[in-house]
């Protein structure tokens, strides 16, 4: 990783820890990395104190690249289908998300999931589009990776919908990144 991404990465880091303290979320919730990819943030909450946390994710090379990083899969990390997750209803104290719903034109199905298998809390981090970076930077970039430029105000809608309200809003990285906490009403 380089410097920027380190940077990120502690920036992103701090932000979680402080919405978490903020609820005083247990050190032994449950929490699940909906959307793990390589693992990283799945690593950050171990680091955090968070052992009994999960990643899941779509792609049999997240499988992969977690399996690299010491995760091991059916146990740390499991595949999933897209149609949706095998996990129970509220199996999970908070779900989180970092970049995922920026990639699909029609997120309310994530989103749904996302509730269902919460218990209390959901927790996303996204990019900020319309920060001076996202505005000048990020056109062509946007729509090589696909990613579909959303308010605030449409994530907080699509978990209204879903019996969760939003209770805590934070931009950090220079304003590059929004955390969006959300918690079941």
């Amino acid at each position: 990783m380089n410097f920027f991404g380190r940077k990120f990465a502690e920036g992103q880091k701090k932000t979680v820890k402080k919405f978490l303290e903020k609820e005083n979320l247990s050190k032994d919730s449950r929490i699940l990395d909906f959307g793990c990819g390589s693992g990283r943030t799945l690593k950050m909450f171990r680091s955090l104190g968070y052992e009994n946390s999960t990643g899941a994710d779509v792609s049999p090379n997240s499988m992969m690249l977690c399996g690299k990083g010491g995760f091991e899969k059916g146990k740390d990390v499991f595949l999933v289908k897209e149609s949706g997750t095998d996990f129970k209803d509220g199996e999970f104290d908070l779900v989180f998300a970092d970049g995922v719903l920026e990639h699909f034109s029609d997120f309310s199905p994530i989103v749904r999931e996302m509730c269902r298998i919460s218990k209390k809390y959901v927790l996303i981090t996204q990019p900020n589009h319309f920060s001076l970076y996202g505005r000048l930077l990020r056109g062509a970039n946007r729509k090589a990776v696909h990613e579909y430029t959303y308010k605030i105000e449409d994530f907080k809608k699509a978990f209204e919908k879903n019996g969760f309200e939003l209770i805590r809003t934070s931009f950090f990285n220079l304003r590059e990144q929004w955390a969006l906490l959300f918690r079941k009403e």
